[in-house]
């Protein structure tokens, strides 16, 4: 679960010293805090998209931003929810792009996360994730693990997935159409 074996690894960055915790429950997933990135972690899908900056945080020189490998690790930058619905919200790199809402498997990676002692999203026992598109719950239960490194043991973890907005009767067009 602990990629590195350990809760916080300290990342030498463009933007500095950057703790982050890898954890790879359905994805291998990087977590930051957003301030340490530079971004306050509600900006608008399309402001974080356009940000050279960020994305060169990844890479390690700027020239080469966009030949870099979209996909490992993805990132997943925190940030304290903007709504009293969210317990923690956090912005998923995926293919280079900020996710517009969270992919569930990052959900369920977060949710994970979020359990582990002095991780950068540990959170509260109910979880509800905060996107740009809205809201994502999660169930997690967790059991006491005494060798499990700092990592919890999972009795369950996952998302609930609605059916969007097919029942709201209203008709969901992608805003990139």
């Amino acid at each position: 679960m602990l990629l590195t074996g350990n809760v916080i690894d300290r990342l030498d960055c463009t933007f500095g010293a950057v703790d982050a915790t890898f954890c790879e429950v359905e994805n291998p997933i990087a977590f930051v805090i957003a301030g340490s990135v530079g971004i306050a972690g509600d900006e608008p899908v399309d402001v974080v998209d356009s940000d050279r900056e960020l994305k060169s945080g990844r890479c390690k020189e700027w020239e080469n931003v966009d030949e870099q490998s979209p996909m490992l690790p993805m990132v997943v930058v925190v940030s304290k929810p903007t709504s009293s619905e969210g317990h923690v919200q956090p912005c998923l790199f995926l293919d280079s792009l900020c996710h517009p809402s969270m992919a569930g498997t990052g959900g369920v990676c977060t949710n994970a996360a979020s359990r582990i002692k002095e991780s950068v999203t540990l959170a509260e026992h109910e979880f509800v994730i905060q996107h740009p598109a809205g809201h994502l719950p999660l169930s997690v239960k967790t059991d006491d693990c005494e060798d499990c490194n700092g990592a919890p043991s999972f009795e369950t973890l996952g998302f609930m997935r609605t059916a969007r907005y097919i029942f709201q009767g209203d008709l969901f067009i992608p805003s990139d159409l």
